[in-house]
């Protein structure tokens, strides 16, 4: 993971709509290639200026006319508007955190459009037996707009999409739980149960800062198409595992041939 950006007095230009907690991975690893940041605007803070129009319609429009960048990390259920209205803007690329969009939203086939899988610059094996996950998260956790199914796409697009991701890369099959308090678990398991790689392990900023240099650099961006199967997956397994209840906050666990 040590790779450099492409030239030394390449300063790509960055906008950044969202500025909450995973935001800033992005400011670092943008700082990390040299980038420079030219406007932040956050549509929770911000919802609009004066006279009511979106701040997303006026003022960042003339931003985004001189950056070479917009990375989207705005909550969920903004994603595809906010992705939609910046790619009207010629030449600008996009980095933007899962999902896309939402499960019953159009697929946005644009080849600008980079999509935030930080697992697969990993070194990971080839192939695995399983991917086994808990997730915990308090009761209080879903009394925000992370609550809302209609926010996040559900609980398979909102927690588990990178981990069933990794899943489909790998053979594996997939094993996730969701528990209202106890021990968070990421782990690749070989075919005898043993831990091939624990993923609570990873240094997350380093692996933004590589997914930065491959993307800038243009040789590792994950575009709309290479993730229609997952997207595919994700719409089959949400049906058949959330039902009319995605977000009881203690379930049974989930277990998905993948392959």
């Amino acid at each position: 993971m040590s790779e450099t950006i492409r030239a030394d007095w390449y300063r790509p230009k960055f906008v950044l709509v969202g500025d909450g907690k995973q935001a800033e991975k992005h400011r670092k690893a943008i700082e990390n290639i040299g980038g420079q940041i030219v406007y932040v605007y956050d549509p929770v803070k911000n919802p609009a200026e004066g006279d009511g129009r979106p701040t997303t319609e006026r003022t960042l429009s003339k931003y985004l006319d001189m950056a070479d960048w917009a990375v989207i990390v705005s909550p969920n259920y903004l994603h595809y508007q906010h992705t939609k209205f910046i790619l009207r803007h010629r030449g600008i690329q996009v980095i933007v955190e899962k999902p896309l969009n939402m499960p019953w939203e159009p697929t946005i086939d644009d080849n600008r459009v980079n999509i935030v899988l930080q697992f697969r610059y990993l070194n990971l094996p080839e192939t695995a037996d399983t991917v086994k996950v808990t997730a915990v998260r308090p009761p209080d956790y879903f009394k925000t707009w992370k609550g809302n199914e209609r926010m996040t796409g559900g609980i398979f697009y909102h927690l588990f999409v990178h981990y069933i991701d990794l899943a489909i890369m790998m053979g594996a099959k997939f094993e996730g739980q969701l528990l209202s308090e106890g021990e968070q678990e990421r782990l690749i398991l070989g075919k005898s149960g043993d831990i091939l790689y624990d993923l609570t392990k990873i240094d997350m900023q380093l692996l933004y800062n590589t997914m930065y240099v491959r993307v800038v650099n243009g040789n590792g961006g994950i575009k709309p198409r290479d993730i229609f199967y997952l997207n595919w997956i994700m719409n089959k397994y949400s049906m058949k595992y959330e039902g009319g209840s995605p977000y009881r906050v203690s379930m049974d666990e989930w277990r998905m041939n993948l392959v």
